[in-house]
Formats: structure tokens, C-alpha cells, sequence
């Protein structure tokens, strides 16, 4: 929309209007055509000459005269030639662009240097003289105004400046708050002027002009009652134009928020908005939309009743309380369940206000030039309050999205559920899960980062460019700078060192180490949740084997119960989830591994690995009946044997179809690691009982040494006192040269004597009195013998086998 001197010029006086001058009666001038002045008035003339004879109404007339003081005052004389949006700057430019731009458009109005209808000017019945004719509130050619158009401005209270007193006193400019005017100004304080006297809403000032309202009357209004008197000055905070429009051809039809909006910054900047909402006359424009929002209502009926019966059937049982984990999934369908209520909630909120403000519009009177004044202002409430109903359905439509936006997401997390049935699927989602962590640092990093280079570029060339101007477009400006889009030859003209500096530590530090360093995060958690995985199967490898399950399931069935197999639930083909339950009661699992294994596909996996790691490091872990046969146990829950043996079979096949070479290295590994241990320990107790033995056997042996050294001590002892009781020397003392005084001298006698120990030791003579005396002696002395001290004692659990 572009504001042209050939639009909106009010008149410099009051216009007389079509109706007044066919009042006052027609003029009295004729009007003729000729090729030569003097044949104008020549009655003799050629007839044809006078075609355009005729009398002309005063309404015609004052149309004519607007046209031709267009051209005498000249396109020259005008001071502007255009005024498009962008180039709006001041308050001065706003009100020029209201007047010569919108408000043209939104009536229609022809410009004045549109030819003239010369058939028209001699007709009193014609409503204008101009070739070209419109309609008034025909916006964008579909959009019809309903009613007509309202000015609100805003306005603050005057108060006092924060400024240097010496300051103050030699400028004394004018200061305003941030309290909104309620004040009457201008033409307003001494009387009612529409738009100088706020209204109901608080602070707002409006001015209404209706859609049936002579377009030269609402210019008149607007340049000899608004510009006359600064209706928009520098007290003004804001200014608002706003339609309610009906679309009628669009699919489906809706209201339109018409608003164009400009805020007045106290740095002299005026801020422009173009905002259009929508909000759709019907909510259900065709049959599909209604068989889906049927379709909905049932998905939502039926995650209440199975969610509220899980809930309830867990808090009556003991045991599915022990098994009972508020996990994820859990809490995101209580999310999606409380979502939905309120998104219904919202719905039938917005459907209730378009029928009423259907209602209202249909119930709109009429617009009338001959209306009285009370009719005209009950027509101006009516259409106004539509207005106020158009933009609170809007606002509410508008926020209404928005959440529809967020249950989007809501809703994007009951994928989890089937992510966690997919073993790929199930892959991703746990290495985002397992990242989430070093993805919070990351983003901490990150931010600080981040941000740092947009207050510094705001620091650059925040006084400078428009896209760095508030903290607010820095950052968007650095993200776009993050996407490549940067304006990289201006900002260098403007700051050639500061761009240097601060784009090469961005795209070094950014985009070089920190999008590289969360690439290599992501990919080192998911290695390691794949290999965590091993190999699983696929999309279409999982379909096989659920199309093979499906055809277990339906054997010998029917083509009626094939068709509606998903509505049926038969009594010996139990559920897979109720199966899943009864193996792992069966199998006398720990509650944590129930619960991993319920939660995702990967669980059992995953939990059988942990087990043998645990067993694989001596850890205690609970004893299960994990390797007992299934077959068994199904025959007690009373399960179809075809079916049973089926699911048996592909079970065994899934388990082959999965077979990891890395998995059964490492399994094989671990079980020769478990034979070599089991054979050390065997070692190790045998050397421990040979050492007991051989302990035990060294003590029995070390005392009967101990004992054999005693006796032949004693043995010793004894012939020593024996020799000495004797007289017979040792020798010890016969080295020494001392002989015994009883000892015999002779040769006779000593040889007799050892005759006579011989003869007592091997003969069988008769001993002597002599001889009898001499044994009662070494008896004597044997028994005077003084034993040495015994040795240690061996310890109290060896086995003695010598004499004590």
C-alpha cells in the first residue's frame, strides 16, 4: 500500500454532497461540445455538435470542481510524491500513509485525476460523474469489512524528566512515564470529541469510522478534526487500525483480524507491525475433518480407559506394585491424556465464540444515510463489539495453535513405545538416552559460547547495522552466521579488524571444535549402546517374523476371524505381553530385570549380558530358571500345544538369526577364562591338602627324631655313669691321662674283666657275687641320671607316632 497525492486529499472546504445539491435544485448552465469556439453557442450548428447538451445537479457539479481543483492546483505543487511502508519514519509519515494510503484502499476511493463519466454528468440519478465506480470495504478483492474501521491510540501520562536540573531549566523538555494517560486532551476537555475522550478500555482512545460513512466525510474528520489537532503526538505510545473482515472464499471460511500497528519509542524509532489472524467460521468444513476428529476422540477415549485401568489394577495388586516403575512411557501418556482433555477443553471454547460471533453478525443492523443518530450509534456499537469479538477469537485461535504445536511434540513421544519394540529404533533412542547427560554439558558449553559472540557482535556492530541492533537480533544474527548465512563483505567495511577477529574465533571454536566434538559424542555413546546390542534385526526382518507369529496365531481359523483377528482375543493364543509376564514369573526373574526387559526389546539382551558379566566377575547374583525348558511351563498355563510349539520354534530361530560373531568370541572367551579358573581352584585345594599332610607327617617325623635323640642321649648318659660307677675310664678322660683308682692295672685283670662282660653278655655261665654288685650299681646310676630338658613341643593338632 502506497500513500499517493491523488488519494485522500480533503477538501479545503466543505464539499456540498450529491444529496444537498439535489436539494438546491439543479444549475442553470448548459454544457456543449464544439470543434470551434465559435459554435458552442451557435444554434444553427450541426446537431451532432451538440451531443453533450444538458443540465448538470449541484452534487455533479461539486464532484466536477474537486476533480478540476486537483489539476489546477498541479501534481507540482504537492510537497511529496509517495509514501510507501518502508519508508514510514515519523509520526508525520504515519498519519500522511493513513490518509493517502490505507484508509483510500479500505474504501476504495478513485483518485482525482480519474476521468469523468460524461453520459453521468447531465444524469441526477447517478451517484458519481467518475468513470471508474467501487465498493467501500472490498479489501484484497475477496475480504469484505464487516462494519467499518477503528483508530485506537494510547497514550502516557506527562511527568517529570530525569535530567540534570541546569540541563532541565535551560531545554525544559517534555518527559512522560510509563503510566497510561486517562485523561481527556485537546478538543475533549471541554467537550465530547470522538478520540480525545478515552474509552471504556482502559488508557484507549478511538476513533470509529463506519463503512457506510461518506469517504469525503471521514478525510474531512481526519484532516480538519485528528492533524488539526495532533491527535497522534508526542505523547502517544501506540496506534492501532484494526478491521474485522470475513473471508468468504476461502476453504473454509473465516474471520480475519485486520491490524496494523505502530509504536512511537521514546528514541524517536516508531516500530510497524502488519498482523493478520485467522479464525475459521467453521470448524468442521468438510467430511473428512470430522471423521478424523472422530477417529481422535476414540484413540483418546481409548488411552484413558487403558491407562486408568492400568493404574487401577496396579494399586490393587501387591505383586504388579513391586513390579510398578514410573517410567517414561508412562508419564508421557498421563501427559498426552491431561493435553488432550485441555486441547478439548480449548476446542470447544473457540467453537462456542464462533457462534456467537456468527450470531452477532447476523444480527448486525444495516447501515442507513438516513438512520437516525441513535440507530447510527446502536449500528457503530454493533459493529464495533464484533470487532472485540473477531480479536479475542482470534487471540484465543492464535494460542490455540500454539498448543496444538505443543501436543504435536506430546504426542511425538508416544513413538517411544514402538521405538522401544524396534531393536534399531531401540538403539537410537537409547544412545540419545545414554548421551543426554554429556548432551546437557555440551549444551551448557555451548550456550556460554554461544552467547559470548553475540553480545560481542552486538558490542561490534550493534550501533551500526540494523541486524545486530538489539541483543535480541544479535543472537538471531549469530545463529544465522551458524547456518552460513552472514553478511560478511558489510560488517568488514564497517569493522575490518573486529570481523576479522571475532568470525575467525567463531568458525574456530563453533563450527570447527564444537559441532565436530558433539559429532563425535553422539557416535562414541552409540558404539557403545551397539556393541552393548550386538546384532538385531531390522524393520523388515521384525515384520517376517510378526507376519510368521500372525500365521501361528490364525491357523485353521476362518477368512472372518483372519479379518477381524485384531478385535479378537482368543482364550488359548494369550496375548504376547501376558506371555512375556508368565515366562518371566516362571523363570523366578529379580524385579530390575522384569522391569528392563518390559521396558524395551533390547532389555533382555541386555540383561543376560549384565548376568554373565556379574557371574564372570564373582559377583552374587540371584539364582533364576532362566535355562529351564519353556515347553513345561506353557502346558501349565494352558496354551495351545500347536502354538505353543510354534512360538517355541521361532523363538529358536530368532536366537539363530541373531547370532553375533563378536557375542560368541567373547562368551567363548569367557568360558575358557571359567574352565582355566575352576582348574586353579582345583589346584589350589590340593596343594592345600598336600601341605596339611605334609605339615602334619613333618611334626609326627620331627618328634620321633626328637624322640630317637633323647634315648640315645639317655643311652649315652647312662654308660657314661655306668663307666664311671665302673671305673672304667671314658674317653674323654683318657685323653686327658687320668685313670681310675679302682680301675684294674694289670693286663690280667683286664682282660678278665672284658671276659667277663663278654661272657655275661653272650655266655651262659653263672655270674659271680662281684658281678651282681657291679650291675646294681650301674642300675643305681643309671637312675641318678639327670635327662637333659626335652625340646619344643610340636603343635597340638600333629600326629605323634614315636614314644613320648
Amino acid at each position: 500500500i502506497e500513500a499517493l497525492p491523488t488519494r485522500g486529499m480533503a477538501p479545503a472546504e466543505v464539499q456540498v454532497g450529491k444529496a444537498l445539491g439535489d436539494q438546491q435544485g439543479g444549475s442553470s448552465c448548459s454544457c456543449t461540445c464544439g470543434i470551434f469556439r465559435s459554435e458552442l453557442c451557435d444554434t444553427s450548428a450541426p446537431e451532432r455538435l451538440h451531443d453533450f447538451q444538458g443540465t448538470m445537479s449541484l452534487g455533479h457539479v461539486a464532484e466536477l470542481r474537486a476533480q478540476a481543483a486537483y489539476f489546477q492546483e498541479g501534481v507540482g505543487n504537492v510537497s511529496w510524491s509517495g509514501l510507501k511502508w518502508n519508508n514510514i519514519r515519523n509520526q508525520e509519515d504515519v498519519m500522511l500513509w493513513l490518509q493517502h494510503g490505507l484508509l483510500p484502499v479500505l474504501w476504495n476511493q478513485v483518485g482525482r485525476d480519474t476521468a469523468v463519466d460524461v453520459d453521468k454528468m447531465f444524469d441526477s440519478s447517478a451517484d458519481t460523474i467518475l468513470a471508474t465506480r467501487t465498493t467501500p470495504g472490498i479489501f484484497m478483492n475477496w475480504m469484505q469489512i464487516v462494519g467499518g474501521v477503528r483508530l485506537r491510540q494510547r497514550r502516557l501520562q506527562q511527568g517529570d524528566c530525569s535530567l540534570d536540573p541546569r540541563l532541565q531549566e535551560r531545554f525544559s523538555p517534555s518527559c512522560y512515564t510509563e503510566f497510561l494517560q486517562v485523561s481527556p486532551f485537546g478538543p475533549g476537555i471541554g467537550s465530547y470529541a470522538e478520540g480525545f475522550v478515552p474509552e471504556d478500555v482502559m488508557g484507549a482512545f478511538d476513533v470509529r469510522y463506519s463503512l457506510g460513512t461518506p469517504f469525503r466525510e471521514i478525510l474531512e474528520n481526519f484532516q480538519y478534526m485528528l492533524k488539526e489537532h495532533n491527535w497522534v503526538g508526542e505523547a502517544s505510545q501506540s496506534l492501532q487500525i484494526q478491521a474485522a473482515m470475513v473471508h468468504g472464499e476461502a476453504t473454509p471460511p473465516f474471520f480475519v483480524m485486520f491490524e496494523v500497528r505502530f509504536d512511537f519509542k521514546r528514541s524517536g524509532y516508531v516500530a510497524k507491525e502488519l498482523n493478520i489472524f485467522l479464525t475459521a467460521t467453521d470448524m468442521f468444513p468438510t467430511t473428512l475433518e470430522v471423521v478424523l476428529h472422530i477417529l481422535w476422540a476414540l484413540i483418546l477415549f481409548s488411552l484413558l480407559f487403558t491407562q486408568s485401568f492400568k493404574t487401577m489394577s496396579t494399586y490393587l495388586s501387591t505383586r504388579k506394585k513391586q513390579l510398578f516403575a514410573v517410567d517414561v512411557r508412562f508419564v508421557s501418556d498421563w501427559i498426552v491424556i491431561v493435553f488432550s482433555i485441555f486441547i478439548v477443553g480449548f476446542f470447544v471454547l473457540i467453537q462456542q465464540s464462533i457462534w456467537d460471533l456468527a450470531a452477532l453478525v447476523q444480527e448486525m443492523p444495516q447501515y442507513s444515510p438516513s438512520a437516525t443518530a441513535s440507530e447510527m450509534e446502536t449500528h457503530e456499537r454493533s459493529w464495533t463489539l464484533i470487532l472485540d469479538r473477531v480479536d479475542e477469537a482470534a487471540f484465543f485461535f492464535d494460542y490455540f495453535r500454539v498448543a496444538l504445536f505443543w501436543y504435536t511434540l506430546v504426542i511425538a513421544t508416544q513413538f517411544s513405545k514402538i521405538f522401544a519394540g524396534q531393536p534399531k529404533l531401540a538403539q537410537l533412542m537409547s544412545a540419545f538416552t545414554h548421551a543426554s547427560e554429556d548432551l546437557l554439558h555440551f549444551c551448557l558449553l555451548f550456550l556460554v559460547l554461544f552467547l559470548s559472540f553475540a553480545i560481542g557482535g552486538f558490542m561490534i556492530w550493534g550501533m551500526i547495522m540494523e541486524e545486530w541492533s538489539t541483543p535480541g537480533k544479535a543472537v538471531n544474527s549469530t545463529l544465522r552466521a551458524l547456518m552460513g548465512e552472514v553478511k560478511l563483505e558489510e560488517m568488514y567495511s564497517y569493522a575490518p579488524f573486529g570481523t576479522l577477529v571475532w568470525y575467525g574465533s567463531f568458525f574456530v571454536s563453533i563450527v570447527v571444535i564444537t559441532l565436530n566434538l558433539l559429532v563425535a559424542m553422539v557416535y562414541d555413546h552409540y558404539t557403545i549402546i551397539k556393541g552393548r546390542a550386538g546384532s538385531v534385526a531390522g524393520v523388515v526382518e521384525q515384520l517376517y517374523w510378526v507376519s510368521q507369529d500372525m500365521s501361528a496365531r490364525l491357523k485353521g481359523k476362518s477368512l472372518w476371524v483372519k479379518l477381524t483377528c485384531c478385535l479378537r482375543r482368543h482364550e488359548r493364543i494369550p496375548m504376547h505381553r501376558d506371555l512375556l509376564e508368565v515366562c518371566m514369573e516362571k523363570a523366578k526373574l529379580p524385579n530390575v530385570e522384569r522391569k528392563a526387559i518390559s521396558s524395551s526389546v533390547l532389555g533382555a539382551k541386555w540383561t543376560k549380558k549384565e548376568r554373565e558379566r556379574q557371574l564372570f566377575s564373582g559377583q552374587d547374583v540371584p539364582e533364576t530358571d532362566e535355562q529351564t525348558p519353556v515347553l513345561p511351563d506353557f502346558d501349565e498355563v494352558d496354551i495351545d500345544p500347536e502354538y505353543a510349539d510354534s512360538l517355541a520354534a521361532h523363538a529358536k530361530e530368532y536366537a539363530e538369526a541373531g547370532y553375533d560373531p563378536e557375542d560368541a568370541r567373547v562368551s567363548q572367551l569367557r568360558q575358557l577364562v571359567a574352565a582355566a579358573e575352576d582348574e586353579i581352584i582345583d589346584m589350589r585345594l590340593r596343594l592345600q591338602s598336600c601341605a596339611e599332610y605334609t605339615r602334619q607327617s613333618m611334626h609326627g617325623l620331627t618328634r620321633r627324631v626328637d624322640s630317637l635323640e633323647q634315648l640315645v642321649h639317655s643311652t649315652l648318659a647312662e654308660l657314661v655313669t655306668i663307666a664311671n660307677e665302673a671305673g672304667v675310664p671314658t674317653g674323654g678322660k683318657a685323653r686327658k691321662g687320668a685313670q681310675s683308682p679302682a680301675a684294674p692295672t694289670s693286663p690280667s685283670a683286664t682282660g678278665a674283666t672284658g671276659q667277663t662282660a663278654l661272657t655275661g653278655l653272650g655266655g651262659s655261665r653263672q655270674e659271680s657275687k662281684q658281678e651282681i654288685d657291679m650291675v646294681k650299681k650301674w642300675h643305681k646310676a643309671s637312675r641318678a641320671v639327670n635327662v637333659r630338658a626335652a625340646r619344643a613341643e610340636p603343635p597340638p593338632n600333629a600326629k605323634f607316632f614315636g614314644p613320648r
